[in-house]
């Protein structure tokens, strides 16, 4: 995780499915790696957190998708929901 921090300097780091099961028991020791073993400046600002939203995940992402595709079947309040 140190490494994918060094390379992409991300502003947050997700983990779901299964992993996510674990909470604390895993993400505790994943934020002291990154803390530890990642550069200063890509992991300073880095938050690792739990999925929120677990077995819907791929649902709500494949809608997201859907809906941000299509301007024709959607009202203009469901577009500037998504941003479109």
């Amino acid at each position: 995780m140190a490494a994918l921090c060094n390379q992409l300097n991300p502003e947050r780091v997700v983990v779901g499915g299964k992993l996510a099961e674990a909470d604390e028991l895993l993400l505790g020791p994943m934020r002291e790696a990154v803390r530890r073993y990642a550069i200063p400046a890509a992991s300073d600002d880095a938050q690792v957190v739990r999925a929120t939203l677990g077995e819907r995940a791929e649902l709500l992402g494949a809608l997201i998708l859907v809906i941000g595709k299509s301007d024709r079947a959607f009202s203009g309040r469901v577009r500037a929901a998504v941003g479109r």
